[in-house]
């Protein structure tokens, strides 16, 4: 009992001491970045130059709490109004969940921001495409009348396993990515292959049907497939995304983007899917878009 009185005492005595200083601020530390939009410091040292604008004037100041930001490529970004945007070499990306910092990727799907050059069947019709209020390059991807009563899977673009993404080494996740809108009941499918040198093998798909956003995924390594789907409230447009894990004796891989009709269905005329910023990358999940042309093209790092 003694004892224990006297460690209540004791607690008694340091609140007590504790109290009149309870109000004053802490420290601040000796490094503090905010991660805001201008990146700058609100305490440490860290002399470099940033930029202001003044009315049409862009002025390039000195400053002691300039946070330096690295990256030696371009990059896009999705803008706090939801608008598709092209960040230049060294400019820092500000997304509404705030800044942006990614690894190196790769896009293996050529002319990813071209629609009218995208890999279609030729029983796609793409010939309607153009940018939208939120500067998405898209195509409206509609199935050619002799389609019409077909049950198959149509492919809108694709990247060939013999022209894919090397999993022999270290890297062993391939995701395919894309923004999609079709009316309710159609579907879009992702579709992994691979290839060892001779023979081009189908190893899995998953399906999103539009409406319910209910995902499937079918084949023999569907288990080694992930995958989600998430509409913007904003801008309508549905990113979809599959990722799959490379198993031994697997080399190269390649994936499609494809439109299905309804489950259990058939095409019926005029069938579509708007596509938008098609992506296949090396990596466990999908980054920002990457803007490529005749050849698959890097984003470096940020750092």
């Amino acid at each position: 009992m003694a004892a224990k009185a006297s460690e209540d005492a004791a607690r008694e005595y340091a609140s007590q001491a504790a109290e009149p200083y309870k109000y004053v601020l802490q420290p601040l530390p000796d490094v503090w970045i905010p991660f805001n939009d201008s990146l700058d410091m609100l305490a440490g040292f860290s002399p470099s130059y940033k930029k202001i604008v003044i009315g049409d004037d862009e002025i390039t100041m000195p400053g002691d709490k300039v946070v330096k930001f690295k990256r030696a490529s371009t990059a896009t970004y999705i803008n706090k109004s939801g608008v598709f945007s092209v960040a230049k070499i060294d400019e820092p990306r500000f997304e509404k969940e705030g800044l942006l910092i990614e690894g190196q990727r790769t896009n293996y799907f050529v002319k990813s921001n071209t629609p009218a050059e995208w890999t279609s069947t030729s029983n796609i019709d793409k010939t309607n495409n153009g940018v939208d209020e939120f500067g998405f390059s898209y195509a409206k991807m509609r199935t050619k009348d002799n389609m019409t009563g077909q049950s198959s899977a149509l492919s809108l673009h694709t990247c060939s396993a013999s022209r894919g993404i090397d999993v022999s080494g270290d890297n062993k996740y391939c995701t395919v990515s894309c923004r999609v809108k079709a009316p309710d009941g159609l579907r879009c499918r992702l579709r992994f292959e691979k290839y060892d040198g001779s023979v081009y093998t189908f190893l899995g798909d998953a399906y999103l049907t539009f409406g319910t956003l209910i995902i499937e995924k079918t084949g023999g390594a569907a288990n080694r497939i992930a995958a989600t789907a998430t509409k913007d409230p904003v801008t309508g447009w549905i990113f979809y995304e599959a990722t799959i894990e490379a198993v031994e004796g697997e080399t190269l891989i390649g994936a499609m983007i494809q439109y299905a009709p309804k489950k259990g269905g058939i095409t019926e005329a005029g069938d579509y899917i708007y596509l938008a910023t098609p992506q296949f990358e090396n990596g466990g999940c999908a980054s920002s878009f990457v803007i490529t042309t005749t050849a698959p093209a890097t984003r470096s790092s940020d750092w």
